[in-house]
């Protein structure tokens, strides 16, 4: 106001003024900015518009495709005749054909390129969708399939998004199944529409049923799911080769009642090796899932589920391999053993694979029940009683040591249910001691002690113990009870369920031998205690209140 020489009302209006123009100002840049955003959405919806579109063209292409080989399997040349031929010679009934939608891919170049063409499709989306490939001079498209039976691969609305090819034989070929181009099956590649590893091959089929199947079977190839539709086995899916994923897993669980999938891959060393890779890869993923994961064999002569059901029938298939589908955790183990040759290096190792593989194993008491099956298979050959036990404790302690490292992860399924996987070394959550220190006149430390005590003495109650410090709704004041705890916690209900007292102090001792010294008072016999706990469950809760 000085400086410019103003009075103070002249002074007042210019910062009105100033105000305003500020305000102008700041409308202008807020109105610029809401336009730039306008138009910015503009720009990006644009993109979003055309690959909306560009997608729905290539499924597009894909449906006429497949209508164009399905047509052409009902023509009278001789090559298509020999295909319907070779359809029902593998037992696939008109309806079936028609249900699946297979086709024929004719012999021709390109026929099918310039069908979609005339249709109003562009080269490029026919590269894309995976029905042409462009040629090595640029002359032009040809076809992906050609002279092969064709079987559409649906997504789970039933849309068309690729396609799997096999050969079949001349009439009169001495050298069988000899392919015209390319490998004997031959799948569509890989596309914007079409992922392998996401796609299970009959899948859509149990997915349009009103009930679900009590599992759904997993095999190689789309050829054994026809045949066992056609067998009245509706609830058979392919993952198009051996290389399993987790998410065709989650699928086939998802389609199933009970989360359980059962593998029948074929009958040969690659069936086998993919059997074990998703015992070693996936079954941990698998068992945080929920999924129940078997494994059916075949019997020794027998390649895959079509040739077996075409040599028996569909009623041997379900009673001789499916009913016996074992674990698939169990199998794997058992493949395990076959390389133990009885000396120590031998049984190291296998102690040392039987542990990685439990560890996969989300239930605590069927973990335990493996450790001890397969011990006593280690040492059957053994006079010496103890090693059953010694084994089976170097078994779980790989297993807890392992799942200790990994992270905290709950299962899905166990709503308000405590699992004692979940407690880690340096868990922060409301498993904490009010304090480090402890008052003996309050009596906190007697009712803490003789909490743990029915911990200790009494296994039926164990669970009920962890659950209720878990909740929250039993703390320690002393640091040194809830280490205890934590280690009863994590051994207790797991490793050394089926221990008494005495022996549950023996391996407290091994372990962790200052805690033990603390507090060894509380695995001792205590007569008062025992004709106190008439109820162990009401202990507990008495302890709680």
């Amino acid at each position: 106001m000085r400086l410019e020489n103003l009075t103070f009302t002249d002074a007042v209006k210019k910062l009105q003024n100033d105000a305003v123009k500020n305000d102008s100002i700041h409308q202008d840049n807020d109105r610029k900015v809401a336009a730039q955003r306008k138009e910015s959405k503009k720009t990006c919806t644009v993109p979003k518009r055309k690959r909306n579109s560009a997608l729905r063209k290539i499924k597009d292409a894909l449906s006429s495709a497949s209508d164009f080989y399905h047509q052409y399997l009902r023509k009278d040349t001789e090559r298509v005749l020999e295909a319907r031929m070779y359809l029902l010679e593998r037992g696939f009934s008109e309806s079936l054909i028609h249900q699946f939608q297979i086709g024929y891919a004719p012999l021709g170049s390109s026929e099918l390129v310039s069908y979609l063409l005339s249709k109003g499709f562009s080269s490029d989306v026919i590269l894309e969708s995976g029905l042409g490939v462009a040629s090595k001079y640029g002359t032009g498209l040809f076809d992906t399939f050609r002279d092969r039976i064709v079987v559409p691969l649906r997504d789970h609305e039933g849309q068309v998004i690729a396609f799997g090819g096999r050969v079949f034989p001349y009439k009169g070929n001495e050298e069988g199944q000899k392919p015209t181009f390319g490998p004997k099956y031959l799948n569509s590649s890989e596309t914007r529409v079409f992922k392998k590893s996401e796609v299970l091959f009959g899948a859509e089929y149990i997915f349009q049923q009103e009930e679900k199947p009590e599992q759904v079977v997993i095999v190689e190839g789309y050829f054994d799911v026809l045949t066992m539709h056609q067998a009245g086995i509706w609830y058979a899916t392919a993952s198009l080769g051996t290389a399993l994923s987790l998410r065709q897993i989650e699928i086939a669980a998802k389609l199933s009642k009970t989360k359980k999938v059962v593998l029948n891959f074929d009958n040969d060393i690659a069936g086998h090796t993919a059997a074990c890779r998703t015992a070693d890869h996936l079954l941990e993923a698998a068992s945080r899932r929920g999924i129940q994961l078997f494994i059916a064999l075949l019997p020794e002569g027998v390649k895959d589920a079509d040739e077996f059901i075409r040599l028996y029938s569909a009623t041997d298939y379900i009673q001789r391999v499916l009913k016996n589908a074992i674990p698939l955790v169990e199998w794997r183990a058992k493949i395990t053993l076959q390389d133990y040759d009885g000396s120590i290096e031998s049984r190291t190792r296998c102690i040392e694979i039987l542990g990685n593989l439990f560890s996969k194993i989300g239930t605590v008491s069927y973990r335990s029940h493996l450790a001890h099956y397969f011990a006593e298979q280690i040492t059957q050959h053994v006079e010496d009683p103890n090693l059953v036990v010694f084994t089976e404790d170097q078994i779980l302690r790989i297993v807890r040591n392992l799942r200790a490292r990994r992270p905290c992860v709950k299962h899905e399924s166990s709503k308000g249910l405590f699992r004692t996987d979940t407690i880690e070394e340096d868990s922060s959550q409301v498993l904490v001691p009010f304090s480090s220190s402890y008052d003996d006149s309050s009596g906190i430390r007697f009712v803490e002690e003789f909490f743990l005590r029915i911990m200790i003495h009494f296994a039926s109650v164990r669970q009920r113990c962890t659950e209720v410090v878990y909740k929250g709704r039993f703390r320690f004041s002393d640091s040194s009870l809830w280490d205890l705890w934590k280690w009863l916690a994590r051994n207790g209900l797991e490793t050394y369920s089926q221990l008494n007292a005495e022996k549950l102090s023996i391996a407290l001792e091994a372990e962790e031998a200052e805690l033990y010294q603390r507090h060894a008072h509380l695995f001792s016999v205590d007569e008062h205690l025992l004709l106190e706990v008439m109820d162990p469950e009401e202990a507990v809760e008495s302890s709680v209140s």
